[in-house]
This record gives structure tokens, sequence and C-alpha cells, in this order.
């Protein structure tokens, strides 16, 4: 009876039991993230691609239905040598594991199809807030970047300092013969804000920063663009916002650059106002804010109206190394009284949405400044160049405010 008792006993060390069966499965699995991580660096993915032809057929079918995700950071690489001596496991597993985690295998395919649950069962998601009537709002912007712009305007003190420092920037260049004009463009949440899910922060209506805009357009010393009525005037009839991006439509970037043409040919006593037609046209568009939802299964390009072009450029573009000239291009001279004098521009991509109206065209020539460079080197990077100045600064560039402040 014992001995028939302990034969049914299983063989403890059997590895391949029935009840093994699933962690040895899972354990394969588990390596397969690695696997191809390795098979994705470039070096092995170029041999691979040169001697096996359906591994680039592969490759391609699968780019082709998941992009990569959009990043708001560089991400890790693989380390190249062995830092510290032999025996330095730790922190050269550390390095291992940052770079195994930015290019893990199927990596874009994990987060897309993390974020696509998010949005279909919960409708948000840990990079966006997706609004009503098709809206998408950067989170960052909103958790972090427009309370940031609230602090450093928070008390009227702090607004006095800015503004004293534009002051004095504007008198600098004053004294060189340049003319400044500032143009403070804010963000969609201030016009639109109705459209933000209810649990996202809203902003208050009188906040630090429109407090500030409404102290800078009374100040005489200053020249400064009217962008929110600008703005306020193109939502009456037409989108003046991106449905999944947070740069203003190009319909609003015409308004204000009309404002600003006219401003600087007033003061010239020019007859070359703005003369460009207000057309509207509708056009796919892939917004900046769809892109960093990065869902997987999502209709990314909408329609969003522009501004079309009915007019034809005058000037030839020179694209310069912005890093060794502080410029990212000028144009050709034309000698033509028509034309008002030459111009520079300071600003980030909003102020590319001016030059995609046509702005370039009214001046005799036109100066792109390096927009990662400090507004306070403005002076000497213009210096002989111009004589008037377009200063660009976001709502939420708090850094920018806080040099002004210095």
């Amino acid at each position: 009876m014992l001995s028939e008792k302990y034969e049914k006993i299983p063989d403890s060390n059997n590895k391949f039991r029935p009840q093994l069966i699933f962690v040895w499965i899972v354990f394969s699995l588990s390596l397969l993230p690695l696997i191809i991580s390795f098979i994705c660096t470039e070096r092995i993915n170029s041999i691979l691609v040169k001697n096996f032809p359906a591994f680039e057929k592969v490759h391609d079918w699968y780019s082709s239905r998941v992009e990569k995700v959009e990043e708001m950071r560089v991400l890790a690489e693989f380390p190249e040598k062995w830092d510290g001596p032999w025996y330095a496991v730790d922190k050269n597993y550390v390095k291992f594991d940052k770079w195994f985690n930015d290019n893990m295998g199927l990596r874009d395919f994990f987060i897309r199809a993390k974020n696509e649950l998010d949005y279909r069962i919960f409708g948000s998601s840990s990079r966006v807030y997706y609004g009503t009537d098709n809206y998408i709002f950067g989170r960052n912007l909103i958790d972090n970047e427009l309370p940031a712009t609230e602090k450093v305007m928070s008390s009227a003190e702090d607004r006095a300092e800015i503004i004293n420092g534009m002051k004095l920037f504007s008198d600098t260049l004053e004294n060189m013969g340049v003319t400044t004009y500032f143009l403070t463009p804010m963000q969609k949440e201030y016009f639109i804000d109705n459209k933000l899910p209810f649990f996202a922060p809203k902003i208050p209506k009188e906040s630090n920063f429109i407090k500030f805009y409404n102290d800078i357009l009374n100040q005489p010393k200053l020249n400064v663009i009217d962008v929110y009525g600008e703005i306020k005037d193109v939502q009456k009839g037409h989108r003046s916002f991106y449905t999944q991006d947070f740069h203003w439509t190009h319909l609003s970037a015409f308004n204000v650059s009309k404002n600003l043409v006219d401003k600087i040919a007033d003061k010239e006593k020019s007859h070359r106002k703005w003369d460009y037609e207000f057309k509207v046209e509708s056009r796919p568009f892939l917004g900046s804010d769809a892109r960093f939802a990065s869902r997987l299964i999502a209709q990314e390009h909408i329609i969003e109206p522009t501004i079309k072009k009915t007019w034809t450029d005058i000037h030839k573009i020179n694209v310069l190394n912005a890093q060794e000239t502080g410029l990212e291009f000028d144009t050709d001279l034309i000698n033509n009284n028509d034309l008002l004098p030459n111009t520079c521009m300071y600003g980030n991509s909003f102020s590319d949405g001016m030059l995609d109206v046509g702005l370039v065209n009214f001046f005799s020539k036109f100066t792109k400044l390096d927009r990662s460079r400090s507004v306070l080197d403005v002076p000497s990077l213009i210096n002989g160049r111009c004589k008037y100045l377009i200063v660009q600064i976001l709502d939420i560039q708090s850094g920018t405010w806080s040099l002004f402040k210095k």
C-alpha cells in the first residue's frame, strides 16, 4: 500500500511538469522585448535588412501601423563602454536599464495601446486632456506652464518689475535707432475654456497674466500689439486656435500681422498697408497635441481652417546656421520705397504662423533671430541690421518674463 502511494508522488525534479508550463511561457515572452530591443539597434537592424528582405517587409509593415511616440525628452542611448572598474556592476546596470526602458522592443506599441485603453475606458490620458468637440489640450501646459507664469506674475510688484525691464529693453534699442513692437500671444484656454473637461484646472478670468497684459497695453512707452483683441475678432466667425494643437490658426496670425504692419506703416507715414485678402480654406492638419496623445487607433489628421495664399512672395530666403550666427534666416535686400524699412523678428513657433501668411513681403529686408537665444542677446544680434524689431513672447514663457525682472 505504501509503495503504491509513493508512486503517485510526482518527481519534484521534473522541470516540465504541467504546473510549470505557464511559468516557462511567461519567462520566454518576457525576453521578447529585450531581443527586439537589440534587433532594432541601428547596427543590427541594418545587417538584418541587408541580408533578410523579409525582415525589412515586416519592419515596414509594423512602422506603417505603429508610429513612433512623440517624446518631450531625449531617449537614453546604449552605453558604449564600461564605466569604472570591472566590479562597478551597479553603475553600469543603471545605464543599461535606462537604455532598455527607453528602447524596449514594441515600446511604441505598448505606450499607444495603454493610451488607447485610457481613452476608451476613462476618456482621459496622462499626456493630454480630451475636451468636447474633438478638442485636445496638453496636460503639461495646463498643469505646469500656465501656473509657472502665474507665479512669476503673482503680485503687482512682480508685474511692475517685468514692465520696467521691458521699458529698459525698449529704450536700449531705441538708443540704437530701433523701434520695438511686442507681441504676447496667450493660450487657447483663455478663449475656449468651456471645451475643457470638468476635472481640468481652469484659468481665472482675471489671471495674473491678463492683469499684466492689460497693464502693458496701457504703457505709453511700450509698443504692444493687441493680440487678445485680434484673436477675439477672428473668433466671431472662425476658429482662432487649432482643435488638436496649442498654436493659433493662420487666421489669427493673419489678423495680428495686419495690425502690426499697419502700425509700422503709420509710424513711417507710408501708404504700404496690409492688403492681402482674408480668404479661408480648409485643409487636413495633424496637431502637436494629437501626436503627443499617442493613441493606437485614432484619426489624427482633421480638417482645420487656414489662409488661402493669394499673394506672390518677393524675397529670396537665405537659411543660416543659427548656432553660429544667431540668425535663423535673412532675406535679400529690395530697394523699393513702397516697402517698409528693414525689420528683425525674435519669436518661436507662433511667429512662424505670421511668416506663413506673408509678413516678410512688406519689408525691404527681413531677419529672423535664433529662437533658442535669450531675449537679452537680441540687442547685440540686431546691431546695425534693422530699424524695427518684433518681439514675440508667449504667456507661458515664464523664464523669459523672469529675465525682464532682472
